[in-house]
């Protein structure tokens, strides 16, 4: 267990939590100047805890079934036991007992056997120390929810015709969108609705192996870069408001669903906010997580290329998003990665997570 003095040392300013204060004082800002005080209380009510306990109990079950070598059917059993729970909320029980037993294994694991003592000590250090590594970007995926409130803080209209026009001049008068009508098919569409619906869990198990890594500099470079990403892309959402194509157009063929249909109506249709659309934060996440995946894990990377290099053409196929939108993505996550290199590169990488 780290020393006190290592403790007081670690209380310094992170640069992801200054991003972090400082979203949240354009937040206030906006609500404060439209008077919409009134609309974030209504937000707050509707809060989806759950879905951010959720998210928080995948991580820790990829983590400790890292740490503790108990395997694929521990973690298979488990990520199921928590995606059941979306709909079956006895299957919490479940995930409680499984996460409790990884957790002891883990303890036993380094400490060569299991004292209660020492493993209540040690898990009130992990909850104090390990999720302060965290919070930025669980707070500000958290905050996903509340963003409709500082977009409805401006008097600006939709800028669908803004960013349709762009991508018509982009493709010198054809619409890109219309051009994917002629490869539509039903496999195609499972296989870029899977891809995208598991934008979630991609997020979860590489932030998760990026920290099983231990190696605190990349691990906090990634935060710096995810809960930049995340504030400037909810910044976007606020001053270019739009609703997508998906809701701003007509199209001739219709996107036809039958695996995946009822899990991306679970997983995305009934989370998604309105006007989440400039700039596409699927995609620069994504490509955020394919350089950390990259960097830490290099045969993970291999495993999730496929999922990862689709997610951003399933943002235009599944008429989420304009094409203009995947650019300014691309654009925002090349950003974030350049300030996190300069910002990151000069420190040592040798030094491990506690």
């Amino acid at each position: 267990m780290p020393s006190h003095r290592s403790l007081v040392k670690d209380q310094r300013f992170r640069w992801a939590e200054i991003v972090l204060v400082g979203f949240l004082a354009y937040c206030l800002a906006r609500v404060a100047w439209a008077g919409g005080w009134s609309s974030l209380g209504t937000q707050l009510i509707h809060f989806p805890h759950r879905v951010l306990l959720l998210a928080v109990l995948a991580g820790l079950i990829f983590r400790l079934v890292r740490v503790s070598k108990a395997g694929l059917p521990a973690l298979v059993l488990a990520l199921g036991l928590t995606l059941l729970s979306l709909k079956l909320h006895w299957a919490l029980l479940g995930v409680a007992g499984v996460v409790a037993w990884l957790a002891v294994r883990a303890h036993g694991r380094f400490h060569g056997r299991f004292e209660v003592i020492s493993f209540l000590g040690r898990a009130g250090h992990v909850v104090v120390i390990e999720l302060r590594k965290l919070a930025p970007v669980l707070i500000l995926v958290s905050l996903y929810p509340l963003v409709p409130v500082i977009i409805h803080s401006s008097a600006a209209t939709d800028r669908d015709g803004m960013l349709h026009a762009i991508d018509l001049a982009l493709f010198l008068g054809h619409d890109p969108l219309l051009a994917f009508e002629r490869i539509i098919s039903t496999p195609l569409s499972e296989w870029l609705a899977f891809c995208y619906t598991g934008y979630a869990f991609v997020f979860v198990i590489v932030v998760s192996e990026s920290y099983a890594k231990g190696f605190a500099r990349d691990f906090e470079r990634l935060v710096f870069e995810l809960t930049l990403a995340l504030a400037l892309g909810y910044i976007g959402y606020s001053l270019v408001p739009a609703r997508g194509p998906l809701f701003s157009q007509k199209f001739t063929v219709s996107l036809e669903f039958y695996q995946m249909a009822e899990f991306k109506e679970l997983m995305i249709d009934q989370l998604r906010i309105d006007r989440d659309v400039f700039p596409s934060l699927h995609t620069a996440i994504t490509l955020l997580l394919m350089g950390a995946c990259w960097r830490a894990a290099r045969p993970l990377y291999w495993i999730l290329l496929p999922v990862m290099i689709s997610i951003p053409v399933a943002c235009v196929y599944l008429r989420y998003h304009y094409v203009i939108d995947v650019v300014a993505g691309a654009g925002l996550a090349a950003t974030c990665w350049w300030l996190g290199r300069r910002l990151f590169s000069g420190q040592t990488q040798s030094a491990r997570l506690e």
